[in-house]
């Protein structure tokens, strides 16, 4: 087999790959460089269909007549391929009408001469056929304008190919996959068709640059669409993103990882290279998130209340995909928990187009604590450590109509410090504060883990016992009146001491509650203000 009988099998693949890559291109032509490259791919596939056509011809003139209707693809090609690469290195302003109507100047008048050949040999200034393998090869004497062309063509795939290069030079390592597929798709048709232009290896007289030139669009295809690398390009990476304290993720239009820097990487815990060119739908970028606020349900410091199940956000991934654009991300780390602040603002290129999202993340670790203890000291009565009135009298209706969807009851107590007024003025008020402060604890001890515990009075506490059904409910104020007649759960008030002093009645001052009890089942409709009336 010959190499022109190489060059028909492998032809058809060729112009059918190119001709997918035309329609996929037209279908995301929105995308940075698609429509250059689309303009790229439909030249090369006609210069190699009618190269194709040329050699399968039967009669000379028909041989002829399809090499000379290859050169408007001929001719065009070189100024997709120089404006694909100017809009790879973000110059698209530079390709103005005007320019680009002056870029196309040489390849018109080029294609004229094609034409019109017969009439003044410039182009070629004498061909011949010869049958080689029961196939046409159409040989050419070429003509002054013909290296006009060529030298004209040349300079256009240089240069383009220059311009990808340095981007490739000055691009971060991370990018130099896209721009190093880019510079093999071009310097190889174009080393292919200088050694055939200018007979460089003896034997080699088929010109295989149609062929390779369709191949490469596939790289550049690649280059685009795998690694979504053209629709935002990184500015002074080096000294400002990648130093940048703050996370830095950037997603094209099909939700790509374009860009991220390196406080990014390490707040998702994945390496910068395994990020970039990944889809949000390949999988979470960065593992489970952990809700960094604690829920209503948790016990205060000192209180009785039981802590809720931590809540479990969805990974950053999955925020984004919801189209959220503010949302809080936490991590537990060798610190503790770790939460950042994530913004998501959309990016825009020049004619208002969207791009793709910008993906911030600041951390919010130290400022979380701080909201959170605000909001505790919010919750909580700072003599007892128990929840305030306001907080236990809303936690009331929470638990009330938990209770109601659950099926279950709520069993209410409202303990109230017998006398208070007249210990008050026997002990004086520290002391009947740390009366106060010992009942708390007795009922916070007798109680359980499972209570909402909060002080309603200035001697007066609710407990919310969910679940609880009334002979519960009884055994559990049993419990809070005999621990605090007996002195076990109050102590030594006047003195101060424990409860291992000997108990309330060896102070001379015998401190006893009254519990009111409240049980409201499922079908209860009565109202928080009601129950609290009743109980």
């Amino acid at each position: 087999m010959n190499q022109y009988s190489v060059f028909v099998v492998l032809a058809p693949a060729g112009v059918a790959v190119g001709i997918a890559l035309a329609l996929f291109l037209w279908r995301h032509r929105g995308t940075r460089g698609a429509l250059a490259l689309f303009w790229y791919v439909v030249a090369v596939t006609g210069f190699l269909f009618l190269n194709l056509l040329e050699l399968v011809a039967r009669q000379p003139r028909w041989t002829h007549r399809w090499a000379v209707l290859t050169y408007p693809f001929i001719a065009f090609f070189p100024v997709g391929w120089f404006s694909f690469a100017m809009q790879h290195a973000q110059r698209d302003r530079w390709l103005r009408t005007g320019r680009l109507v002056l870029l196309c100047l040489v390849p018109g008048v080029t294609v004229a001469v094609a034409l019109t050949n017969r009439f003044h040999r410039l182009l070629w200034q004498s061909w011949a056929v010869r049958w080689i393998g029961g196939l046409s090869a159409l040989s050419v004497q070429y003509g002054r304008w013909f290296w006009v062309h060529a030298v004209y063509s040349f300079s256009l795939l240089i240069l383009g190919s220059a311009i990808i290069a340095g981007e490739y030079v000055r691009s971060h390592r991370l990018f130099r996959q896209r721009s190093r597929l880019m510079v093999v798709g071009v310097v190889v048709p174009i080393l292919f068709n200088v050694v055939y232009v200018f007979r460089l290896v003896p034997g080699f007289t088929k010109d295989y640059s149609p062929l390779i030139y369709a191949l490469s669009g596939v790289l550049f295809t690649v280059a685009i669409f795998r690694y979504g690398l053209l629709d935002v390009v990184p500015v002074a990476r080096q000294t400002l993103f990648d130093t940048m304290s703050d996370g830095i993720l950037v997603l094209d239009r099909m939700d790509r990882v374009v860009d991220v820097n390196t406080a990014a990487a390490a707040i998702l815990g994945v390496d910068q290279e395994e990020l970039v060119g990944r889809r949000l739908a390949d999988g979470s970028l960065g593992g489970q998130g952990r809700a960094g606020a604690a829920s209503d349900g948790d016990a205060a410091s000192g209180g009785a209340g039981s802590a809720e199940p931590e809540g479990r956000v969805p990974s950053v991934p999955a925020e984004l995909a919801t189209g959220a654009t503010r949302f809080d991300y936490c991590r537990v780390g060798t610190e503790g928990v770790q939460t950042w602040d994530v913004k998501v603002n959309p990016l825009a290129d020049e004619r208002g187009q969207s791009v793709g999202r910008l993906v911030t993340f600041h951390e919010v670790t130290e400022l979380r604590r701080l909201v959170d203890q605000v909001d505790e000291l919010s919750r909580v009565d700072s003599l007892t450590g128990l929840y305030n009135r306001a907080y236990v009298v809303e936690r009331l209706a929470v638990e009330l109509d938990r209770s109601r969807r659950a099926g279950s009851t709520l069993a209410m107590l409202m303990i109230d410090v017998d006398r208070f007024r007249q210990v008050s003025a026997d002990l004086g008020l520290v002391a009947a504060e740390r009366v106060v402060s010992r009942v708390a604890d007795a009922v916070r001890d007798r109680c359980g883990a499972d209570a909402v515990i909060g002080r309603f009075g200035v001697a007066a506490f609710l407990v919310l016992l969910p679940g609880v059904d009334a002979g519960g409910a009884m055994a559990t104020a049993e419990r809070v009146r005999t621990a605090v007649a007996d002195g076990s759960g109050v102590g030594d008030v006047a003195s101060g001491t424990g409860a291992g002093s000997g108990g309330g009645r060896d102070s001379g001052a015998v401190v006893t509650v009254s519990v009111g009890v409240l049980v409201a089942d499922a079908g209860s409709v009565l109202g928080t203000e009601e129950l609290l009336k009743r109980v």
